[in-house]
Order: C-alpha cells, then structure tokens, then sequence
C-alpha cells in the first residue's frame, strides 16, 4: 500500500487553512483507492505469471502429443505396409495352389474315378475319415494331354490308390499326387515324386494287417518291413515304428535302405525299453534281424532279438549306415553275430542290455567301421560261449568315450568261455574295462587295445 500523500498534520493545514477539510478527505479517500487498486494489479500480475507457466507446460505436452502422434503414424504406415507385403504373398501362394491344386474344376471321389473324354486339370479331393481304396480308370483310353491330381484332404487316414496302366501306392493325409499322360500311350502316376508328409508314428501289431494304413493302434500293420517300407517310399522326415507286444518274425529279415540323400528318413523301431522281452523279433538261420545300409540313419529301442538257426547277425550297419541301440536285449545266435558294424558304418550303444545265449562273436567292428559305447549295464544272465566277445579289424575303431560299461549276470568276467578281445590290422579298442571270457584277448598287425 501507497503512504498517504496528506494528513491532517501536514503543516500547511494546520498552520494556514489553505485547504478545505471536505475536500482534502475526498483526496485522501481518492487516493487510498489508488493505491489499492495498484496493489491488486500487483497480485494479478503475479496470477497472470503463474497462468502463463501452466500454458507452457500445456504446449510442451501438446507437442509431446502430437509427436507421439507422429511416431504413431508411422508405425501405423509400417503395419499398413506389412498387411500389404502379406496380402500380395498370400495372393502369390494362393495363385501357386490354384495353379498346382488344379482348383478350377474338384471332383469329390470316394471310391473309383472312371475319366471321362477330355478329361485334364482336375483335382479328385478324397475325403472323408475313413481309409478306402480309389481306383483311377480310363475304359475308353486316356484323353491327350490329360494331367489330373489326386489329394487326400484327411488329416487322419490313409488312401490306397490304384491307377490303372500304372500302378499302386498310397496317400497320406494331405498328400497329393499328379496322375498324367505320358507319350502316346504310356501312363504315370508320380507316386515317388509326390508330395510327402514329414513326420510321424506307423503302427504294427502281429495281429494287424498289410493293408492298413498303420496311422492308430485301430488300423496297425502287420510286417515291421511294410511299416519301413511305407516310411522309405510315402513319406519324409523322422518316423516312428511303434510295435506292440508280441512276437514279430521277419524271415531274412528287416531290410532299411534309404534313398539318397542319405538319411532324408530317419527311422526308429520302437518296443519298451522297460521290457524289452515283450516285443521280440525273430529271423531265420542266416539272416539279419536288421540290415541297415546304404546311409540310413535308424534307432532300435527296447527290442529282444532271436534267431531260429545257424549263421545270423542281429543287427548290422553298412555301408555309412548310423545305427542306436537303446536296451536292445540278444538272445542266442549260434555261428552268428549279435553286432556287426562295417564298410564306413557306426553303431551307437546307448542302454542298458541282456545277453541269453551263445554267440560267436558279440560285436564285430570292421572296415573302417565305428562303435562307440557310454555308461550303462550289460547283463550276461547265464554263463555262455563264445569265440570272440569284440573284433575289430582292418582300421576300425570302438571307443568308450572316457566312460565305462558294467558288466553283472552270472555269465559276467570269466564265467563265460571265449576270447575277450581280437584287435588287428591297424584298428584301436578303447575299453577301460575287462570284457566277459576266460581268455585273455590279442593285438596283431598295428592293432592297440586299451
């Protein structure tokens, strides 16, 4: 507040009454309210500071909204871009199918197809959820240029086809195939070449049946080599041959040869690993349980192997073959082998294991060949005889990968009557452990053991 410009002591009031009482109280009034009203413009000046503070504030975060809204835009334009890039893709694929799929002209087929004249660029879908067989036929000659596909639109079961002039195979869910005309007469369906699903389980049971499509325990095969077979030729990828239990004989035995490239199926055979007896497998005097060649990559798990004759081998791996063995139990194979690994191939010993009866020689490691072996327990059940518990030959190699087996069964150390080792021609054993038999083994011509 102002000081107040006149009072009543001033002295010119009091000493020569120049000015009239009345007025000078007007003036002073006058100028008390002056002064107030200064001293309000004052406060509000302080407000307007305060009010202009805060609208800055509200600018700044306007302009952290609306670039917000910038970044927003953008990311919103990238989003539009990608939804375009997928539209176009899926336009691509979708034209790819339809070029591929022959979608131009379905045809719903359950049983037979009899192809009319002109007959081209058509899709039989196969539907349905149960396996049945489809015959394909032209009575009246193939049409020319006639080129048809066949798809099985099932996710669950198998087709059985049979083209006449051609042949048979099967589809598998989602499987499709090509059936067209080939010269002047001469007809193909592209059943090798076909599309392959990657992946699965194949089912056998001895009481199952050839003819199933072996996808369930409802439809199981029979032939542990059919189940290979569908794998080798229908299908791509890892597959699984799951048995149930009972007793499977394969006369000369399982033969599995994979197609180059090497190893584009993988196989496993598959029992219990619990109990491996449940689910044997029987071959005839000379044969092979499993054959395994030519670069196939195949696991045997919770398996029992017999033989009924002289001369067989349980198991072989040839020729860069790669073999595992999970708790595959032997019985006896008299003149045989139980393991014979050789030309290139390995063998893995994964599990634990039984051995029932005589052999000739357990394990046999030869041309160039490779078995290796980890830590588990192979149980001898009873004393048995041998010539050779291990031979390696001709500069091949077993190793225990620093690890140890251990040997238990009445028939362990020297309860059993046979040589522990032969090692020869440049080759080299690494065992750490002392191998069953009652003679002492050999090194010759470059051979080391240890």
């Amino acid at each position: 507040m102002l000081p107040r410009l006149i009072s009543d002591q001033h002295p010119l009031v009091m000493e020569n009454n120049l000015i009239d009482r009345e007025w000078y109280s007007f003036w002073d009034k006058s100028l008390q309210a002056i002064s107030d009203e200064l001293a309000a413009v004052g406060n509000v000046e302080g407000i307007q500071d305060q009010i202009n503070a805060i609208n800055d504030q509200i600018t700044d975060i306007q302009n952290e909204i609306t670039s917000i809204q910038g970044d927003i835009s953008l990311i919103q334009a990238s989003i539009n871009s990608i939804n375009s890039q997928i539209a176009t893709l899926t336009a691509q694929v979708t034209a790819l199918a339809n070029s591929i799929l022959f979608t131009k002209d379905k045809v719903n087929v359950t049983a037979a197809y009899v192809v009319p004249s002109g007959d081209n660029s058509k899709t039989l879908v196969l539907g349905g959820t149960t396996s049945y067989e489809v015959t394909y036929t032209a009575p009246g000659g193939y049409p020319a240029d006639h080129s048809n596909m066949i798809y099985n639109s099932s996710t669950t079961r198998a087709r059985f086809i049979n083209v006449a002039g051609w042949g048979t195979f099967w589809l598998y869910p989602l499987q499709w195939t090509i059936v067209s005309r080939n010269g002047s007469g001469a007809w193909m369906a592209q059943g090798p070449g076909r599309y392959k699903v990657a992946g699965g389980t194949f089912y056998c049971d001895p009481a199952g049946n050839d003819s199933n499509d072996g996808l369930d325990t409802s439809q199981p095969m029979q032939g542990i080599q059919t189940a290979v077979n569908r794998v080798i030729a229908d299908v791509e990828g890892l597959w699984t041959v799951k048995l149930a239990q009972g007793t499977y004989s394969v006369g000369s035995g399982v033969t599995i040869v994979v197609p180059a490239p090497a190893g584009s199926n993988q196989i496993v055979i598959e029992g219990d690993q619990a109990s491996p007896t449940l689910y044997t497998v029987v071959c005839n005097a000379g044969g092979n349980c499993f054959n395994v060649q030519d670069g196939a990559i195949v696991t045997l798990r919770g398996l029992n192997l017999r033989t009924v004759g002289n001369g067989s081998t349980a198991v072989i791996s040839r020729q860069k073959a790669i073999v595992d063995l999970f708790g595959v139990d032997f019985e006896g194979f008299p003149a045989g082998v139980h393991i014979n690994v050789t030309t290139w191939a390995s063998v893995n010993l994964l599990g634990n294991y039984a051995v029932r009866g005589n052999v000739n020689t357990h394990i046999s490691v030869s041309n160039n060949a490779f078995l290796q072996y980890g830590t588990f327990t192979i149980n001898i059940t009873l004393p048995i005889v041998f010539a050779n518990w291990l031979s390696v030959s001709n500069c091949s190699t077993v190793t225990n990968g620093g690890l140890a087996v251990n040997f238990v069964g009445p028939g362990a150390g020297v309860a059993s009557t046979g040589t522990q080792y032969s090692v020869t021609t440049n080759s080299v054993a690494t065992v750490g452990v002392s191998l069953p038999g009652n003679n002492p083994g050999s090194t010759s011509t470059g051979g080391i053991y240890f």
